[in-house]
């Protein structure tokens, strides 16, 4: 199935799904749900009349939109939609930047120098040489460029 690869696989802001089938829909959408790369995405489901709401909600559906789906009403869920996922990326904004961090494990004694991939209000992302099997806690030292005096 090459949407459900993509789904996976991509990251996208907002997942749109057309739920005639909806044991296929719901199967897609949870699948796509739980990848890493689409946990947030907006979720939009385009139901029959006769299919309930809740079932759109269960399957993780943020919006739905019945058949015959009307201007109107896709207007205004788009619109709902499209604020949720620009308050969502301002949230996650995240820079992309390279700048050596310092690790250090206290309880194995383990250190490794390694370069971010990106940063954001929220943390950063490091790229290490090999899968990393040392657990945490890791004491994190580094310094952003333009500054002089290092992080922790």
């Amino acid at each position: 199935m090459g949407a459900l690869h993509k789904l996976t696989r991509q990251r996208f802001e907002a997942i749109i799904i057309d739920c005639t089938d909806l044991k296929t829909a719901t199967s897609v959408l949870k699948s796509a749900r739980s990848a890493p790369a689409n946990k947030r995405a907006i979720a939009v489901a385009i139901m029959d009349g006769h299919t309930g709401l809740r079932s759109a909600f269960d399957m993780g559906a943020h919006f739905v939109l019945y058949k015959p789906v009307s201007t109107e009403r896709a207007k205004s869920s788009f619109r709902a939609a499209r604020a949720l996922m620009k308050r969502e990326r301002r949230r996650n904004s995240r820079v992309a930047i390279q700048v050596p961090v310092a690790l250090k494990n206290d309880q194995t004694g383990f250190m490794q120098t390694v370069p971010t991939s990106d940063i954001s209000e929220g943390g950063m992302a490091v790229q290490f040489t090999k899968q990393q099997k040392d657990p945490g806690p890791w004491r994190v030292h580094f310094t952003l460029p333009g500054t002089k005096h290092g992080y922790r």
